[in-house]
């Protein structure tokens, strides 16, 4: 009787066994199934956005200016017009009109910007929408273009450099 006692014993913990790794198998893709569902309803951080850092430089009357350094959107130009499609936020709330001078900024405000570009730097000047001060006022300002590319952030590398009230050096990788 022992040794049959034994041979079923040993067939019982072979299929418990087996059981086992199965459960484990399905607990597994039970969790890879969670876990992907998750991350496929989380929403997506718009591609080519950047939450501007302060401080802002005062460049005059009402306008400041912003990072120096971005990668990735185009700039109006002196040679090629007005082609930048950059968008810039107070908070959720669209400012503009865009591609405006920047004297004009200066002087009249009320959250007109302009992205800017030539010999290779970029300047992103503007206003707020109440001709406030951005570093004491207490918003968000953040931009955003539409027509940015890839699976990358195009500002990416202008998070990393430190804001300076200068331009960086384009020879020295950041």
């Amino acid at each position: 009787m022992d040794s049959a006692d034994t041979g079923h014993r040993s067939n019982t913990e072979r299929a418990v066994e087996k059981l086992e790794r199965k459960m484990g198998l399905m607990v597994m893709l039970l969790s890879t199934v969670l876990m992907f569902s998750v991350v496929a309803f989380l929403p997506d951080k718009p591609r080519g956005q950047m939450i501007l850092q302060r401080p802002f430089l005062h460049q005059n009357g009402h306008a400041y200016v912003g990072h120096l350094s971005f990668v990735g959107p185009k700039p109006d130009e002196p040679d090629k017009g007005n082609r930048s499609t950059l968008q810039l936020f107070e908070d959720d709330k669209p400012l503009g009109p865009q591609h405006i001078s920047s004297d004009d900024i200066a002087r009249e405000g009320h959250g007109m910007y302009l992205f800017w570009g030539e010999n290779g730097e970029t300047t992103l000047v503007f206003s707020t929408s109440d001709n406030s001060d951005p570093n004491a006022n207490g918003r968000a300002y953040r931009v955003f273009d539409p027509l940015a590319k890839g699976p990358k952030d195009p500002y990416e590398k202008a998070l990393r450099i430190p804001f300076t009230g200068t331009a960086p050096d384009p020879s020295i990788d950041h």
